[in-house]
């Protein structure tokens, strides 16, 4: 019964100030919507370098539990990882829901590089790594599947 008083007495306030009062309730509602989005000063996020910069990581991760000494592999799972950070951080201005997506990706990634990274120094099995990197190549796939769309989606959006 308090909060329905507090409510009306609110109400009755906002009416007696008249539309002013209105207007600034609808700029303030108006800014709040706007803050999750970044507004339209916010600097575009380069997401083909995104997804060309985490292409190479995992191209060099490949190439170093191919071919390249075992002993480099934490130093190209370290590289990978940083890729993931940046991306990470570029998703804070997405949607709930495409924001969740990465996160979700990012994460079944970043598990298979520090397996990875685990798995190199211990074991030195080419074939043992290369199977851990199957999933991480898939992580990697939805996580630019999921680039590619903010791509598309800011180039359309003002």
């Amino acid at each position: 019964m308090r909060s329905w008083t507090r409510v009306s007495t609110l109400l009755r306030t906002v009416a007696r100030r008249g539309a002013a009062a209105g207007a600034a309730v609808a700029l303030a509602g108006a800014l709040a919507s706007c803050q999750g989005t970044g507004g339209s000063a916010a600097p575009p996020v380069p997401y083909e370098e995104l997804r060309g910069n985490l292409g190479r990581a995992y191209a060099a991760l490949q190439q170093a539990v191919a071919a390249g000494p075992i002993d480099q592999v934490p130093a190209s799972c370290d590289a990978f990882s940083r890729e993931l950070d940046r991306i990470e951080a570029a998703t804070k201005r997405w949607g709930i829901l495409e924001r969740e997506k990465m996160k979700i990706q990012i994460a079944t990634a970043r598990r298979g590089v520090q397996a990875v990274a685990r798995s190199a120094p211990v074991s030195g099995d080419v074939e043992l790594l290369q199977a851990q990197l199957r999933p991480l190549g898939e992580a990697v796939a939805e996580v630019n599947v999921l680039l590619d769309q903010a791509a598309a989606q800011s180039k359309v959006s003002p």
